[in-house]
């Protein structure tokens, strides 16, 4: 399920250093460092999610956005790695949504599917 845009929100999407984007079936995301998930639809910005936070990496479904940053944060539906290790990347294979945390020497890899949620790796 996609976050709904906030209402007059277009000046802000851009107020951080953009770091990643990908597109859906009718939109296409971005996400920043320090700021929050921008959408575009039909020529028109909005800001999605406000929350001061860094954002990494987003990847894209046909219908969903998937963005990961520092500490385990993920943001999309109700995903929660366990983790407090550095989310550095976010892909999707198929229906498939694959993270890569790392910090230090600790590294992780986790795949989400209809099964669940499956790891890799020691973060």
């Amino acid at each position: 399920m996609l976050p709904t845009p906030l209402a007059d929100s277009e000046a802000l999407v851009f107020a951080q250093p953009l770091s990643a984007g990908c597109a859906t079936a009718g939109s296409v995301w971005v996400v920043s460092d320090g700021g929050g998930m921008g959408r575009f639809v039909d020529g028109r910005r909005s800001l999605v999610d406000a929350t001061l936070r860094s954002l990494v990496a987003v990847a894209c479904t046909a219908t969903e956005a998937i963005a990961v940053g520092p500490a385990g944060r993920v943001v999309t539906a109700d995903i929660d790695l366990g983790t407090a290790c550095t989310v550095r990347s976010v892909f999707v294979r198929g229906t498939e949504v694959w993270f890569v945390a790392s910090d230090g020497t600790r590294a992780a890899v986790w795949r989400q599917d209809q099964s669940g949620l499956r790891r890799w790796g020691g973060c």
